[in-house]
């Protein structure tokens, strides 16, 4: 699971990595942003993408996701409704 930092960056969750995202899920059949501030929702929605074999990127808000989005290539984008 990764999250991004900065526009352009993604850090894992244990750790900092300053990686463009396309490295972090090259190899994936599909790119996800996933942009959740719940905690516990992030795990479960994270597992389940990556076990269907996705590259997920983390934004823990809106403004946040907008930033890694303009940076970066995905092909969905999973948002809480809420936000």
């Amino acid at each position: 699971m990764l999250r991004g930092d900065a526009p352009g960056t993604a850090a894992a969750v244990t750790g900092t990595r300053n990686a463009p995202c396309e490295e972090w899920v090259e190899g994936s059949a599909v790119r996800i942003l996933l942009v959740e501030d719940n905690r516990v929702n992030q795990e479960v929605a994270t597992h389940w993408l990556e076990a269907a074999g996705a590259g997920v990127v983390l934004a823990e808000h809106g403004g946040e996701a907008v930033d890694i989005y303009r940076d970066n290539e995905f092909d969905l984008v999973f948002m809480d409704c809420q936000m």
